[in-house]
């Protein structure tokens, strides 16, 4: 007997109060996530990415223009001192915020921040720098350091050090061109961090959700957190077992109603096997607020590619998977997906928009 998803759960992610991105079954659902190290985007760059329902810039953005020539992000901060590292990445995401604004007032714009190391190229980094009493430490009292022993860690176990990371994310969206951030590491520990210092950052991520206009996006394993609306995974096909990583991954997100990025190949050309095993995994699962990305980090190609403007539709019923271990899907507007859990390929047959006369 064919088994069918049951995402009941999902249809209460229509009338959940967080303010998601725009959302269409009318085409794929894409979303952006990059930087360009070099430099703001161009007006051109600019325009693509205003296409997208939300865009992600990430830490690099600028970093060969902040960090002072002869040093490095890594090495360019000593203790306290942040001089040479620049200030403030946060200014010029809002810039870029701005101008993609006018472009599509209805664009997310979302600022990367890490949870765990503050990235002193940041205005939060520089206020976690002049703060070495609120720098985290482990039980001996050494000060824990990443970026090869450069860069501190606010203490989130303690109040004052986690209202410098909600500070930070709430003085960029009193600027009215970000709406949120993507939150690296949101669910991840760091090694020698005291007690506390966990459920001190997941209890404050939890009240700055409900203090800005936007979403946080907990980066990057996939899992959905409690009190948080939405998850990404940084590597969707990381090792070719989307029926056994990806789809799950997705599905429990969906039936969580919970907004979800996929973050996978970019689709220069939609006919290649393996963009089309991302894609059609993705759409086996997507629900409401599911969100397809692609490209690195930096560099990411800023073109609105082909495929994105091809017909979809809302889904005609849930995914189901057959006896042979093929899950199958199909659209309003004639498209037919299908994924085999066997093999680990999927495929995809777009269809064409209804005319109505």
């Amino acid at each position: 007997m064919a088994l069918r998803l049951t995402v009941g759960a999902a249809i209460l992610a229509e009338g959940l109060a967080w303010n998601y991105p725009e959302f269409s079954w009318e085409t794929l659902p894409v979303a952006f996530h990059s930087s360009n190290p070099a430099g703001p985007y161009s007006d051109e760059q600019l325009a693509n990415i205003s296409k997208y329902v939300s865009a992600t810039f990430e830490k690099y953005q600028n970093l060969h223009e902040l960090i002072e020539h002869g040093h490095d992000w890594e090495n360019c901060q000593n203790g306290t001192d942040v001089s040479k590292c620049g200030c403030c990445v946060e200014d010029v995401m809002a810039d870029m915020g701005k101008k993609l604004k006018q472009l599509n007032p209805k664009i997310m714009v979302l600022e990367y921040i890490n949870s765990q190391q503050a990235y002193p190229w940041y205005r939060f980094g520089h206020a976690v720098a002049a703060r070495p009493d609120l720098w985290l430490r482990n039980s001996s009292g050494d000060v824990i350091l990443a970026g090869n022993g450069h860069w501190v860690f606010p203490d989130h176990s303690r109040p004052e050090g986690a209202a410098l990371f909600e500070q930070g994310i709430l003085n960029s969206t009193s600027t009215g061109f970000i709406d949120g951030a993507f939150v690296d590491g949101c669910a991840k520990s760091v090694h020698g961090a005291p007690a506390g210092f966990e459920d001190g950052k997941k209890a404050m991520l939890t009240r700055l959700q409900t203090e800005i206009p936007g979403v946080l996006i907990c980066g990057s394993n996939g899992d959905v957190v409690d009190g948080l609306p939405a998850s990404q995974i940084q590597n969707w096909g990381k090792g070719g077992h989307w029926s056994t990583r990806e789809i799950p991954m997705l599905q429990r997100a969906v039936e969580k109603g919970a907004m979800f990025q996929a973050h996978g190949g970019c689709p220069e050309n939609p006919d290649d096997q393996t963009i089309i095993n991302d894609l059609s995994a993705f759409l086996v699962a997507a629900g409401p607020y599911s969100y397809y990305v692609c490209g690195g980090w930096n560099g990411a190609p800023t073109e609105w590619f082909e495929v994105y403007d091809r017909p979809l539709g809302k889904p005609l019923a849930n995914a189901s998977l057959s006896d042979a271990g093929v899950w199958t899907r199909e659209f309003a507007h004639g498209t037919k997906v299908s994924f085999n859990t066997k093999t680990e390929t999927g495929t995809i047959t777009w269809g064409t928009k209804a005319v109505i006369v």
